[in-house]
């Protein structure tokens, strides 16, 4: 649902950041930049539902989703802008390796740093700090990963087309997939008597039926239509 707004925010408007960002030697700016904004845009969104929307949802049937939909916006929001403007995220993903294994090392050292070091920064300002490093460090796991795959899973391999392809719809709708395959799994589990859903089974299972489903969705309908 956000995605109009965020279309029209992060389209032609912000072009000329989009730029600047891609001009930078290396992919470096665009990292760092991007990294930086997308864990200040972390710590507001938290803090936001923390302090307005929380009580709103607070024990309701959708708590928990617009809990992980706020959490999450920043990097969804990062996934269209990067979308919309193709040279930045070829320079996002392509990347020179020396700069995303500093950006990874960088943020991952700060974030794990401020978890042993609880006093360094107490109260709001250290909950803040933490939001920011870890928004940083997921940004900087997802360009190292995106450059990896850019390496080393490109060509002219028929899979690799298919994927390519259905990349797109798959992200789309993959949120409301894994919010609809959860759910029923949490239901399903809970309703059997003596049967328990461990975590890394239902994660799976999430993820299977989600690109499943997806998958079908794009090659059986969106590619047909």
């Amino acid at each position: 649902l956000a995605t109009p707004v965020l279309v029209a925010a992060l389209g032609s408007r912000a072009g000329r950041v989009a730029e600047w960002l891609a001009e930078g030697p290396a992919g470096a700016r665009a990292i760092l930049v991007l990294a930086v904004a997308v864990g200040i845009a972390l710590m507001l969104a938290r803090a936001s539902y923390e302090l307005v929307l929380e009580a709103w949802f607070q024990g309701g049937p959708f708590h928990w989703v617009a809990r992980i939909t706020v959490h999450y916006l920043p990097f969804f929001a990062l996934g269209v802008f990067l979308f919309l403007h193709p040279r930045l995220f070829a320079r996002f993903q392509g990347a020179a390796p020396a700069v995303l294994a500093a950006a990874v090392a960088g943020t991952l050292a700060l974030k794990i740093g401020l978890e042993l070091s609880p006093g360094l920064l107490p109260g709001a300002a250290g909950k803040a700090a933490g939001y920011i490093a870890l928004g940083a460090a997921n940004v900087a796991l997802a360009a190292a990963l995106l450059g990896l795959a850019w390496r080393f899973f490109s060509g002219e391999k028929r899979w690799v087309r298919a994927a390519t392809d259905a990349v797109y719809t798959i992200y789309l709708f993959h949120y409301l997939l894994i919010y609809v395959f959860a759910m029923l799994l949490a239901a399903a589990f809970e309703a059997a008597p003596g049967v328990s859903g461990p975590t890394g089974v239902m994660f799976t299972l999430t993820v299977l039926a989600t690109l499943a489903t997806a998958w079908i969705l794009h090659f059986r309908i969106v590619a047909c239509s």
